[in-house]
């Protein structure tokens, strides 16, 4: 509760360290979901605030849950509130046991983040209820900007890998006449087959592509 108000006198805090009213100010926005799934920010501690990872074009967000059968997504957004194509990529990391959400913006200023969070068994773009948010201001960037593909678990799960294109979300078609395709490189176990299909923007498939 201590996320909702912040009691005047100290004792009526509950917290083994009580918070100052600047403190207080600087948590990030937390909603039901986020108790409901108990999350646990990891890192950025006791802030809303998000920074560049060093010598990075992106700032991360590390969040730990108590049972692995919570999904959680991720969304950065311009000041108008609008979703930037390409600026988050949040998955579970197996060798630390806890979510990797990464967000990448495209140029500087102010980047609300929405985390999103659900049971596994629920876990689509759909049913997903906002968790936490934080506030992503940016006065420079001082390295490339980079986007991401949309991934889904099942990418992390077959221990699937892109070769290239890398760092970006969008693929050039050549202007080869020789060459009229774009190629898109995987890396994946041995005993692994991946199927590929491209649609149009009113998402007719134009081709299919067994690998």
């Amino acid at each position: 509760m201590i996320y909702g108000h912040l009691p005047e006198d100290p004792q009526w805090q509950l917290l083994e360290h009580p918070l100052t009213m600047k403190q207080y100010l600087m948590l990030p926005h937390i909603h039901g979901t986020f108790f409901e799934l108990n999350l646990n920010i990891v890192s950025p501690v006791y802030t809303h605030k998000i920074t560049l990872e060093p010598g990075q074009s992106y700032g991360e967000v590390l969040i730990a849950t108590s049972t692995d059968g919570v999904g959680l997504s991720g969304s950065l957004r311009d000041k108008s509130d609008t979703k930037i194509e390409g600026g988050d990529f949040v998955y579970f990391d197996h060798d630390q046991n806890l979510w990797r959400c990464r967000f990448a913006p495209q140029k500087v200023g102010n980047h609300p983040i929405l985390i999103f969070g659900g049971k596994k068994s629920k876990a689509n773009k759909s049913t997903l209820s906002c968790a936490v948010e934080f506030n992503f201001d940016i006065d420079h960037l001082s390295t490339a900007t980079i986007s991401y593909p949309i991934t889904s678990s099942h990418f992390f799960s077959y221990h699937l890998q892109i070769v290239k294109p890398i760092n970006t979300c969008y693929i050039d078609w050549s202007s080869d006449k020789n060459f009229p395709y774009c190629k898109i490189l995987v890396r994946s176990p041995d005993d692994l087959h991946l199927f590929a299909t491209m649609a149009d923007t009113i998402c007719q498939i134009v081709s299919l592509v067994w690998i």
